[in-house]
């Protein structure tokens, strides 16, 4: 960045301060009119110059201006310029597609932290990949873009080791298809809970929740606790990113949440239901694409049943019922003993080809076997799933594991699995009349079953489909 003076005694004039979301390297969403604003003496005329364009106007009585930089293509590069009694320029911003990375630790989790990290770091010459990360910032209020101490980066071996290893991994992906540059935007906080990501209002919204939003009210306490608090990441950390313009969210979060059975899972499936939706309110660009992480396998020594994740998972799955929105199952690639997998190349590839099907409308399969339904074949069930074009496989070459089925009682019994096409046939000799079946019911499942593109069955169980 360039600040250029304009003669004349400092105290005499306020300095144009564009917002600190706008940075060298930083990515402006392409084919979009983008809106570009800050700060300046009241009454000041402001003139942004950018890729040929010049869009000028006046501060207001308390010194905010904004214009409106008209929609560019792809691959626009050059400097972001801003004027008024001093000029500010930021070099080597280009236009491509802007992607929010949210959530906890997983998202956070850095390239230096992945799977094969110093051989990604060495190969990270990738100037069209650009991360803004966001400071941990719990607050008790809302707070203004103002509040975001950092800047842009484009990925390299000296800077990618710091980039979130999911979201580069997703931008990667994404940029090698398309040619298009990808910034992500990272705002995370380990551990914390999907309540402290939406805002006030919205959790106010939610059954039960009033009375219990006044004990957290004006209570004094450490960033690091603060952060589980309702609302104190919205307000710190997503709120004073809506005014910048993105092309769609990516959401990693849900083991802060985990772990309280049926109820909880239920309780959350609403909360990132109303999460989605209040968040797309926010940037008021229509139904921007959602995409979301399902909880890996992880062997909970806090869980006697060994099952609270399962029905988490299936909480997770029922927000796909909202529009555009797209699932990333991971139960295949998480790690029994540590909360934080580190093979996030295939999260951020899974999350990646959602995109490039849904977003992008390339001809990929983004999506494992899902089940499509089943039938009692005296005693047997046949399960057919969706997305097995190609025919199902196991990934080891053994038979299908992880499934289970039941009689009419609902007591289920280990089952024994054959592939025939797309379909699963499952029996138990426990089981002489079986009228339900699931499938990798369990925190930690041994699972195998995957589609002719790798990409492993989704969860289910059909026994609550009945009752």
């Amino acid at each position: 960045m360039l600040l250029l003076a304009v003669a004349g005694p400092a105290w005499l004039r306020a300095d144009v301060m564009p917002s600190p979301l706008f940075t060298a390297n930083a990515v402006i969403q392409r084919e979009t009119e983008v809106p570009v604003w800050g700060t300046a003496e009241a009454g000041e005329k402001i003139t942004v110059t950018f890729a040929g364009q010049k869009q000028s106007a006046v501060a207001d009585a308390v010194g905010n201006w904004e214009v409106r930089l008209s929609a560019l293509p792809a691959n626009v590069r050059g400097t972001l310029t801003v004027q008024g009694r001093n000029t500010v320029a930021f070099t080597n911003v280009v236009t491509g597609d802007v992607w929010l990375c949210a959530g906890q630790s997983n998202m956070g989790l850095k390239v230096s932290e992945a799977t094969n990290a110093s051989a990604e770091i060495a190969a990270a010459n990738q100037p069209d990949i650009r991360q803004l990360g966001v400071p941990e910032n719990p607050a008790p209020e809302p707070q203004p873009d103002t509040s975001i101490k950092s800047v842009w980066q484009s990925a390299s071996p000296q800077t990618v080791g710091e980039f979130s290893a999911t979201g580069y991994f997703f931008a990667r992906e994404i940029h090698t298809a398309i040619n298009v540059p990808i910034g992500i935007i990272l705002s995370s906080f380990g551990g914390t809970p999907i309540q402290s990501w939406l805002s006030l209002v919205v959790l106010e919204e939610f059954p039960g929740y009033r009375q219990a939003l006044e004990s957290y009210k004006d209570k004094p306490a450490s960033p690091a606790i603060a952060a589980f608090f309702p609302a104190r990441l919205y307000n710190g950390m997503i709120h004073p990113l809506i005014r910048f313009r993105i092309k769609g969210m990516l959401w990693y979060q849900g083991e802060g949440n985990a772990g309280n059975g049926p109820s909880g899972a239920r309780e959350y499936a609403d909360l990132q239901g109303r999460l989605i939706e209040s968040w797309r309110q926010d940037w008021g660009a229509g139904d921007l694409p959602f995409y979301f992480v399902q909880l890996p396998n992880w062997s909970n020594p806090s869980d006697a049943s060994q099952k609270s994740w399962a029905f988490f998972r299936e909480g997770q799955s029922t927000c796909l019922k909202i529009p555009n929105t797209g699932m990333a199952v991971t139960l295949d690639i998480g790690e029994s003993g540590s909360l934080h997998s580190k093979n996030k190349q295939a999260v951020g590839h899974r999350l990646a080809l959602l995109a490039l099907a849904d977003t992008y409308h390339q001809p990929v399969n983004a999506s494992g076997p899902v089940m499509a339904d089943c039938t009692v074949e005296k005693n047997t069930i046949r399960v057919r799933f969706a997305h097995a074009e190609g025919g199902l496989i196991s990934r080891d070459g053994l038979a299908p594991a992880g499934f289970e089925i039941a009689g009419a009682e609902g007591n289920f019994f280990p089952a024994s699995a054959t592939l025939e096409r797309d379909t699963v046939v499952v029996s138990s000799p426990e089981v002489a009349s079986p009228a339900y079946v699931r499938y990798a019911w369990a925190d930690n499942p041994s699972v195998n079953l995957c589609n002719t593109n790798g990409l492993p069955a989704a969860p289910f169980r059909t026994d609550q489909l009945s009752r």
